[in-house]
């Protein structure tokens, strides 16, 4: 990861510059004050330090985002388009989610188990699926009731909540909740 081998490099440099800091205001070392660059550069260094850390540690806060694209009639037959963009390393044999379609007025219409799957690891994908019986020019509100599965692909390991693991984003005016 070169991310990493960087922070290892910059943490390794500014040891050595408290090393020789130490050496130097202790005494034993004929070296004198330290100068305003290297103070600077110290301060430089550790302000891209703190950069490259965070952003190795939202490298690895990534998520599974779901998102409500669509829910439009075709051939008189309610399709929900759904998008998932898997921003994890792990791929999934089975991503099963619990959805609830409520109306404008908040009375449930239609509920619907999906699986999502196969998730490829570092994916976007497209699923689209029919609900025959859901008015939709009336739905309101899309409620993410539970994942009721959630297998990792061989080799890969799934969150141990995989509901908590999942951010949701809508487009358009149905509101996407959990």
């Amino acid at each position: 990861m070169p991310t990493e081998f960087a922070i290892a490099i910059a943490i390794g440099a500014l040891s050595r510059y408290r090393h020789n800091l130490m050496w130097q205001e202790s005494g034993l070392a004929p070296v004198g004050r330290s100068s305003h660059k290297e103070r600077s550069a110290v301060k430089h260094m550790l302000v891209v330090v703190m950069m490259l850390w965070a952003g190795a540690a939202v490298a690895q806060d990534s998520k599974l985002n779901i998102e409500l694209n669509s829910i439009a009639a075709r051939d008189n037959i309610c399709q929900v388009y759904i998008r998932v963009l898997n921003q994890t390393d792990a791929a999934y044999d089975v991503f099963k989610i619990d959805l609830a379609f409520f109306d404008k007025g908040g009375v449930i219409n239609d509920r619907v188990l999906v699986d999502l799957a196969p998730l490829r690891a570092r994916k976007t994908s497209i699923h689209v699926f029919d609900m025959p019986d859901l008015d939709c020019n009336n739905v309101g509100e899309v409620l993410l009731n539970d994942i009721t599965e959630c297998k990792a692909a061989e080799g890969a390991k799934a969150p141990d909540d995989c509901f908590a693991a999942v951010a949701l984003s809508a487009k358009g005016d149905i509101r996407f909740i959990r």
